[in-house]
């Protein structure tokens, strides 16, 4: 029964062969050529983008800031939500720790009587 299917093989060259051809468009990166940086006025540095007005520019720079401005609140959000967590437990700590030294300080005088 186990010579009846395909060989492990056979299944795996069709999966590493559709694995490459999902990278073709990186591969040019990998072999020399030189990467561009992505920019309003070169499209992202592939070599075939068109020629683009300063108005379209203007309008694609601008939402490039919008984006990151969208990004930078969401994180500043996330940064002051953890650090307001944080200070709540910490105070709930410190918290229940006076209130357990001082319920063993009671206790311990109330052993002494």
């Amino acid at each position: 029964f186990l010579s009846d299917g395909p060989s492990a093989a056979s299944l795996a060259i069709p999966l590493a062969q559709k694995d490459q051809e999902s990278l073709a468009g990186f591969l040019p990166l990998v072999h020399g050529h030189k990467p561009r940086s992505a920019t309003s006025f070169g499209g992202h540095g592939h070599g075939h983008s068109e020629v683009v007005t300063p108005e379209v520019a203007l309008a694609s720079a601008k939402s490039g800031i919008k984006t990151s401005l969208l990004a930078l609140m969401a994180s500043t959000a996330a940064l002051l939500s953890a650090y307001v967590t944080w200070n709540l437990e910490k105070e709930h700590y410190d918290h229940e720790k006076h209130e357990h030294e001082r319920n063993l300080a009671a206790s311990s005088q109330q052993r002494e009587r």
